[in-house]
């Protein structure tokens, strides 16, 4: 699979924002984390270019702090920055 940003959103409204060039091995690691149930909702956008798929991580970990969603983890994509 090519350059994709995605976030996982678990029952509790909880989300995960990140950004893999394997997305069926990243969903499998947070299925065995139990990051993702049947319950999760996984959004996935395509990204041309590896800036570009860190600038939509940290633009959405941004967005999602603005308006209360409960991430994860609050550092992902921080020290990514562009």
């Amino acid at each position: 699979m090519a350059l994709a940003v995605y976030v996982l959103l678990d029952s509790d409204g909880v989300a995960y924002v990140g950004e893999t060039k394997e997305m069926d091995r990243r969903l499998r690691e947070h299925r065995a984390s139990k990051k993702v149930t049947s319950d999760s909702r996984v959004f996935v956008c395509p990204a041309t270019a590896k800036g570009d798929g860190l600038r939509y991580e940290n633009a959405l970990i941004k967005a999602a702090e603005a308006a209360g969603i409960a991430l994860v983890s609050y550092n992902d994509g921080a020290h990514k920055c562009i």
